[in-house]
């Protein structure tokens, strides 16, 4: 098959997996075996997707199948458990369905250092998942919710699972040294492991355009092999061939079988096959072909935007890559990583403006800077994590005192960047910031020196013009439950922030809207408002905070706005109060 039926074919299965048509799968998988004998790429592609369709379509129909009244027996555990402000939540695979449950923390006892694989008894009522996003509940396959009566631990886990489970214990144990807000970005980077991971945190790096370093991808697949190569280059062909492919699988234990993960090990062990056949495989192709495998695997994957953004990455990294590089000037040790950075986030761009509403100007300087330093992380974590988990402390702390200090660089990085002041790059904006871009490298190599620097003036005043943030509309909006935010016709920035109000929509509410600094904040009694307050103060600027109570009597005028509490009550009025804070 070429690349192009290949890429077709590819695209075909996508979008069968996602319309999940009602077709008779022996009658697809008789017209895959006819295309195959017949060797007709194009009737393969069509045969391929209708049984890709033919798949998804069972898989929705058993999800939608109608819930049994009560649950009661062993299960298994289909993730890591994630502890919560109530309890613990985690998926529990029963009799072949998966089921939310949310588990009080006065039955979660069992639940401590289970980990995927790990069995439990438990009981409980099944009922409907409402209010969830549909792509996430069909790539997780999860049949609906559990309310659980009792839990208790069962059987131990497959030896595999109970393997994987060992090692993720023991660099966990490896990176006690750390301080409890860098921990988990290093377990991340490492294993994918970012349950504990702050909500500030998670902020900080999704405005950075960094958020993909907190998950494993294949850039820990590529590491993890490039480890492992001095030992595998001593084995023969078939047996290095082998041996690279039980590595692989191990990487998908550990990591969870995350998205990104599945396709970087698919395109990996299509690679070694290739390789060992004495044949070269082009990326495109391997591409194509790791996409419509994973999804004849599973086609619910095509509703997981791990599993887009991965795609779409890894697309733009073999597609833009050499063209952006060819165009940009400068030493190749900076065009190459520039060019990377570049072509994953223009792939990437579509899917993220719309989850996000645009992409961050800090994006492409923030990776150039931490990039580098999570590749060494990663290096260090799959050698020296081991072995720190089996030393005792104070060695420990040693070992990993080059990781500490990475981990704090990026932490560093993706602080600053989530903090400088600039425009949130929507649809119109980044089609601009890629035209003027575009224009500039097709002149640059035709014009003279003294016009040459003419244009490359122009263009980065351009570039600047379109990173320059807005300011913000004097006026009132609530861009978040629980959440109001009041501007000044002087300027004067009043947040009011209500019991109710959630630390991560709170957050990246305010980053969208573009707030930069707070001169009020006005918190309403409760710790879910004090709480998300404090995290808020952390982000961003605050040059004074009232909080409302039984109490509380204050009154602040700021910047046009008139911000007054008494007792619980909250008045919030634009005013024409003078352009500074007066008590």
């Amino acid at each position: 098959m070429s690349d192009r039926a290949a890429v077709v074919a590819a695209l075909l299965v996508a979008a069968a997996a996602a319309l999940a048509p009602p077709v008779p799968w022996p009658a697809a998988l008789l017209l895959v075996v006819v295309a195959a004998v017949l060797r007709r790429p194009p009737l393969l592609a069509l045969a391929l997707a209708l049984l890709v369709g033919a798949r998804a379509n069972q898989q929705l129909v058993a999800l939608a199948a109608p819930l049994p009244e009560r649950i009661e027996g062993a299960a298994e555990l289909a993730d890591d458990p994630r502890s919560q402000q109530f309890g613990v939540q985690v998926v529990l695979r029963f009799q072949g369905r998966r089921y939310l449950a949310q588990v009080p923390n006065e039955m979660a006892a069992p639940l401590r250092d289970a980990g995927t694989g790990d069995h439990v008894v438990v009981s409980g009522r099944p009922s409907a998942l409402e209010r969830a996003p549909t792509g996430w509940v069909r790539s997780r396959h999860l049949a609906g919710r559990l309310s659980v009566a009792s839990l208790e631990r069962g059987p131990p886990p497959a030896p595999w699972f109970a393997a994987a489970n060992s090692l993720r214990r023991t660099l966990a144990a490896g990176a006690a040294s750390f301080d409890q807000d860098r921990r988990p970005l290093y377990l991340g980077m490492v294993t994918g492991d970012d349950r504990e991971l702050s909500e500030l945190r998670q902020f900080r790096f999704r405005a950075a355009g960094l958020s993909h370093l907190t998950a494993v991808s294949g850039q820990n697949v590529a590491f993890v092999i490039a480890v492992a190569t001095p030992g595998l280059a001593r084995l023969g062909r078939r047996s290095r061939a082998l041996a690279t492919l039980g590595l692989l699988v191990a990487v998908v234990l550990v990591t969870r079988a995350d998205p990104s993960v599945l396709r970087a090990c698919v395109m990996a062990a299509l690679a070694v096959v290739a390789v060992s056949a004495g044949r070269v495989a082009p990326a495109v192709r391997v591409l194509a072909v790791t996409v419509t495998v994973l999804l004849l695997a599973d086609p619910m994957l095509v509703h997981a935007l791990g599993f887009r953004l991965s795609v779409a990455a890894t697309a733009g990294l073999v597609l833009l890559t050499g063209p952006i590089e060819a165009r940009l000037p400068g030493p190749r040790w900076l065009r190459l990583p520039l060019a990377v950075t570049v072509a994953a986030q223009l792939a990437t761009a579509p899917l993220l403006v719309g989850l996000n509403g645009g992409l961050s100007p800090t994006a492409v300087p923030a990776n150039l800077l931490a990039v580098p330093a999570a590749g060494a992380v990663m290096v260090l974590g799959v050698t020296v994590g081991p072995v720190a988990g089996l030393l005792a402390e104070p060695i420990a702390v040693v070992v990993q005192t080059p990781s500490r200090t990475l981990v704090g660089w990026i932490d560093l990085v993706a602080r600053v960047a989530s903090e400088v002041p600039c425009a949130t790059l929507g649809p119109v904006r980044l089609a601009l910031l890629v035209v003027v871009v575009a224009a500039w490298a097709a002149a640059r190599s035709r014009l003279d020196r003294r016009r040459g620097r003419l244009a490359s003036a122009a263009a980065s005043l351009a570039v600047l013009a379109l990173c320059w943030p807005s300011p913000l509309p004097a006026g009132a909006i609530d861009p978040a439950e629980g959440v109001s935010l009041v501007v000044g016709a002087c300027r004067g920035v009043v947040v009011h922030l209500s019991g109710g109000a959630d630390e991560a929509d709170t957050l990246a509410a305010l980053h969208r809207v573009g707030v930069r600094r707070i001169d009020v904040l006005v918190v309403d009694a409760g710790r879910g408002g004090r709480r998300t307050a404090a995290t808020v103060g952390e982000q961003w600027p605050v040059r004074r905070r009232i909080e409302a109570g039984a109490d509380a009597s204050a009154s602040v005028m700021v910047g046009g706005v008139d911000a007054s509490v008494q007792g619980e009550r909250v008045t919030i009025e634009l005013s024409r109060a003078a352009c500074r804070l007066t008590p």
